[in-house]
């Protein structure tokens, strides 16, 4: 069995046959080993030798080996008649022992064993399990579906226990799934840290290697098949084995899918555990209650159920060419686990980082400070003073193809149909890594006369934050007019929608964007704008009207309508002139164009695109009247002032007096006499383009 190593005085390795019994093999082993290892510590023997034999090398036999029973006991086991072969295929390995297969030891017909390389061989078959491991009904509630009578308490209770599990699994990824929209159905969040990261991916790989029902009931149906299963219990069905086992590898799965959505959707390394163990228990139910009825938990009928001799009972192996087979199905099966699960999570990722579940599109409103002195940067290069009111940068802002320390930038867009300036340049929002917060900032504005430092010149900023996603940052912001003041106010709503609630049920959601339904006459990003009064009368009876583009369209600014006026305000314009009323932001200005009515639509078109409240100092001396703020469609029911002096002891807007009586009654109201409206677009249109306007606006 063993190759002996040779004295010293010789250069050749005996093979050894002898009568031992199986235990003294054992110890024969072990003191092999023992000797190995003094002879690699610097030779000699243990405990007084382990080998006795004659000869000079020329191959004569000897009559005894001698191996000591423990390296301190002088008793020792004896090989009668012993007969020491040379055997020159064998060479001295250098203090190694090397198995020579083909020898026998026998003991007079009372044991025999020989241990051959195809022995050794088939002692251990090619999925590494040992022939003397047992193969034995799983003890779990799933089997007492198919080992007990069809309506019995057992069988029924294994069907409860397997419902019970199934139903906290479905419930688990509805709940999950309720939360994702149109798409991004996970409701992945828009990007994680790294730490998280790694997290997801290490508990994909433990959550596999935890879930047990997947390789349990495809190990059952491999190792026991209907022939076994048929020999040991003849009145067992198979159809009944094969569904329990199919019961345990579907619920294998949709624990993994479970697994799979909490790990995307967390956002904490923490959490990502502790929902991965929560889905483990809810997996291993049925075996608590199987223990549980074996502690005669649920009764005598279900102890007797759980304790039956089935469950004790070895089935016979199945032959090792047909068990190869099913063990490299199973190990396929793990591999597309695997492969499934990690590349169905570097596929979000890769989303993630190309910012695929960022919102594209937001609306920003400010508040209502107002920087009084603020730094500008004009284009030719001078810097001057002007007052910055915030809420001039009201509106849409879209998502660049940048991406900024993992995080996108939003870049201001125009305030006539929110696409981008041509010739206007932009403010931005994005993360400052060196702020650690979100920034509001734009290049031709500055803190300081001197060059800002840093990468951020911020003139709003978030309070320090790790927030990936802009729309989560809490609304109150720094916010820079001279001084930092911590209390602003800096609100964000994403622009696109999900169903008719985010289009106010006033449009359709198509494509993530609201179509404002024809003949309701709303409008806006959300529907949210109630149809425009067409012909707005002020309390000193002037008279505005709606300023159309074409015969269905009229003219917007900050996402609402803009007015002209007629007549009847004590104000001088010039003939060439034009008076408009428009919004910018937080309140409605009324602003005087010169040479407007020498204009034609196509300047206005490219006008209003690019139209910013700021850049175009809507708040100068060309500027006669102004409302109170207000968030409203239109003006009606808001109050206004005409402006009187300008200087800084009146404030940013100057000296206001009000046009409304009381104060508080609001200034203007809508004509609805159609007859009226008619008259005043007749008077104001051609002839020829009255009959479109007149139906729009009636």
């Amino acid at each position: 069995l063993f190759s002996i190593p040779s004295s010293p005085c010789y250069k050749t390795q005996y093979s050894l046959q002898s009568t031992m019994r199986h235990e003294d093999i054992i110890a024969f082993k072990e003191r092999d080993r023992e000797y190995l290892r003094s002879r690699r510590q610097g030779g000699g023997t243990v405990g007084g030798g382990y080998y006795s034999h004659g000869g000079d090398g020329s191959g004569g036999g000897v009559e005894s080996a001698r191996i000591p029973a423990e390296d301190n006991d002088d008793s020792s086991y004896n090989f009668p008649r012993s007969t020491i072969s040379s055997s020159p295929q064998s060479q001295m390995m250098d203090g190694g022992i090397r198995v020579t297969y083909g020898t026998e030891f026998q003991n007079d017909g009372h044991f025999a064993l020989e241990e051959s390389k195809k022995d050794e061989k088939n002692n251990v078959d090619d999925d590494g399990v040992n022939e003397e491991e047992p193969i034995l009904l799983t003890q779990s509630t799933h089997s007492l579906i198919f080992t007990e009578p069809i309506c019995s308490a057992p069988f029924l209770f294994g069907l409860v226990v397997a419902a019970m599990s199934y139903a906290c699994l479905i419930l688990a990824m509805l709940h999950n799934m309720s939360y994702g929209e149109p798409g991004n159905s996970l409701n992945v969040p828009a990007q994680v840290t790294t730490p998280v990261r790694g997290a997801q991916y290490l508990s994909l790989v433990i959550g596999l290697l935890m879930e047990e029902e997947i390789s349990t009931g495809v190990y059952m149906l491999r190792m026991i098949p209907r022939k076994s299963l048929k020999n040991k219990f003849p009145k067992m069905r198979f159809w009944r084995f094969t569904f329990s086992a199919l019961i345990r590898i579907a619920m294998g799965y949709i624990f993994l899918s479970n697994m799979f959505v909490v790990v995307v959707q967390a956002t904490g390394v923490i959490d990502i555990f502790y929902d991965v163990l929560a889905l483990q228990f809810v997996q291993q139910l049925d075996d608590i209650c199987f223990s549980l009825a074996r502690m005669d938990v649920f009764g005598k009928r279900m102890r007797t159920a759980a304790t039956q001799k089935c469950f004790r009972v070895e089935f016979e192996r199945y032959p090792f060419s047909a068990s190869r087979r099913k063990g490299i199905f199973l190990k396929t099966l793990y591999f597309f686990n695997i492969i499934g699960l990690l590349s169905g999570m570097a596929i979000i990722n890769m989303k993630q980082n190309r910012g695929d579940y960022y919102c594209n599109s937001i609306s920003v409103t400010f508040g209502n400070e107002i920087w009084e002195d603020a730094i500008i940067l004009t284009p030719e290069g001078k810097i001057e003073n002007s007052v910055l009111v915030f809420s001039y940068f009201d509106g849409v802002y879209k998502k660049s193809g940048e991406m900024h320390n993992r995080r996108p930038v939003y870049v201001e867009q125009n305030k006539f149909d929110g696409t981008p300036f041509n010739t206007t340049i932009p403010a931005e929002i994005k993360y400052c890594e060196s702020e650690q917060a979100w920034v509001f900032m734009h290049k031709n504005i500055r803190k300081s006369r001197k060059k800002d430092d840093g990468d951020c010149p911020w003139i709003l900023s978030s309070m320090e934050t790790t927030e990936f996603s802009l729309l989560e940052v809490p609304e109150t912001w720094r916010i820079w007019t001279g001084t930092i003041n911590p209390h602003a106010r800096l609100s964000t709503v994403c622009n696109e929608c999900n169903n008719l609630a985010d289009c106010n049920y006033h449009g359709d959601c198509t494509g993530g964007e609201c179509i404002c339904e024809v003949g309701t006459g709303y409008f806006g990003t959300h529907c949210e704008h109630k149809q425009p009064c067409p012909v707005l009368v002020g309390d000193w009876n002037d008279t505005w009207y709606l300023t159309f583009i074409d015969e269905a369209n009229f003219f917007v600014s900050y996402d609402r309508p803009v007015y002209t006026y007629l007549k009847g305000l004590n104000v001088s314009v010039e003939d060439q002139d034009i008076l408009t009323l428009l919004y910018a932001g937080s309140r409605w200005f009324g602003m005087v164009f010169e040479d407007g009515k020498i204009r034609d639509q196509s300047y206005w078109l490219q006008y209003g695109k690019e139209f910013h409240a700021f850049w175009e100092k809507a708040y100068s001396e060309l500027t006669v009247i102004v409302s109170d703020t207000t968030s409203e469609s239109d003006p009606v029911a808001t109050d206004f002032y005409i402006i009187g002096e300008r200087g800084k002891q009146y404030g940013p807007y100057g000296e206001l007096w009000p046009m409304s009586e009381p104060i508080g009654s609001g200034f203007y109201r809508c004509e609805d006499d159609s007859s009226k409206i008619t008259e005043i677009f007749n008077e104001v249109y051609s002839v020829q383009e009255v009959r479109g306007a007149n139906q729009t606006a009636v």
